[in-house]
C-alpha cells in the first residue's frame, strides 16, 4: 500500500472520529464532580453546534458563567484535541484547560480528557433531557439566592457559651424565592443536594443530610427568633426521588 493512500485513510479515520466526537459533544451537558453530597463542586460544560460553549461552577456561593469558542482538532500526536478560547479574552477557564486530549468511553457513556495539566485520565459524566436543564432556566438570579442560603446572622453566647449561627432574614428571602419557584418534585436526592448543598450548611439549626437515600432532607432557615422549615421527602423508584416538599413555620 502506498503512502498516499494510507495517508489518505488515515486523514479519512480522524475525519470520522472527530464527526463523530463533535456530535457527542454537542449532545446534553457535561458535568466534571469533584467531592460529594452538599459539599460537591459541579464543573458544567455545555458544548454548542456553532462553536461557541458556555461553562459555570456549582457550588455554594455565585461564580460567573464563562463563555468562549471550542474545536476540535487532530494533534501531531494523532489523537484528538479539544481546543477552548476564552471570548472575552480574560484567560478565565474552569477545570478544563485550553488544550486537552479527548475520547468518548461509549459503555459508561463518559468524556476522558488526560493532558500534562491533570493528574492521568479524568472524566465528565453526560446529562441529557430533563437533567441537562442550564441552571439560568430555573429563574434569573437563582445562583444568587443559593449563595444566599448561608448568609448567617451570629448570636453572641454568653459566660463563654458557644455563639449560635442562625440564618439572617436575607437567607429566609431567599429561600422562600428558590422555593416557591423552583419545582423539586421527581428529582433526584442528588439533584436536590446539587440544588440546594447540604442542610448542615445553612445554619446551626440544620442536620447534615442521612445516608439513607429516601431519608427527608429538612432544611431550617430560622433567624433563631422564628422562621421556616422546608422537609423534602423522598421515595425510592427507579431512584430516590421526591415526592413532597413540606412546609412549616416556625414560632
Amino acid at each position: 500500500m502506498s503512502r498516499l493512500i494510507l495517508l489518505l485513510i488515515l486523514i479519512a479515520g480522524g475525519c470520522g472520529q472527530q464527526a463523530e466526537l463533535r456530535s457527542v459533544l454537542t449532545s446534553g451537558r457535561w458535568v466534571r464532580d469533584l467531592g460529594s453530597g452538599g459539599q460537591a463542586e459541579h464543573y458544567v460544560y455545555t458544548f454548542d453546534k456553532d462553536g461557541s460553549y458556555t461553562s459555570k461552577l456549582l457550588t455554594d456561593h455565585t461564580t460567573p458563567i464563562v463563555k468562549g469558542r471550542w474545536q476540535l482538532v487532530v494533534g501531531e500526536d494523532g489523537k484528538m484535541h479539544l481546543q477552548l478560547s476564552d471570548q472575552v479574552g480574560k484567560e478565565r477557564y474552569y477545570w478544563l484547560g485550553q488544550d486537552s486530549m479527548l475520547s468518548h468511553d461509549r459503555k459508561n457513556d463518559e468524556l476522558v480528557v488526560s493532558g500534562p495539566q491533570y493528574d492521568g485520565e479524568q472524566r465528565l459524566r453526560h446529562e441529557t433531557g430533563k437533567a441537562a436543564r442550564d441552571y439560568k432556566e430555573l429563574y434569573d438570579g437563582f445562583m444568587d439566592d443559593k449563595a444566599l442560603l448561608r448568609k448567617q446572622f451570629i448570636h453572641k453566647a454568653r459566660d463563654g457559651g458557644k455563639d449560635t449561627k442562625a440564618s439572617s432574614g436575607e437567607a429566609c428571602q431567599a429561600a422562600h424565592r428558590i422555593f416557591s419557584r423552583v419545582s423539586l418534585l421527581n428529582r433526584t436526592r442528588d439533584e436536590v443536594l446539587m440544588l440546594l448543598g447540604d442542610p448542615a450548611t445553612i445554619s446551626d439549626y440544620n442536620k447534615p443530610a442521612g445516608r439513607n437515600p429516601t431519608s427527608p432532607l429538612v432544611y431550617v432557615f430560622d433567624t433563631g427568633l422564628g422562621g421556616v422549615k422546608y422537609t423534602i421527602h423522598f421515595l425510592q423508584m427507579d431512584r430516590a426521588r421526591v415526592t413532597e416538599v413540606q412546609v412549616d413555620s416556625l414560632d
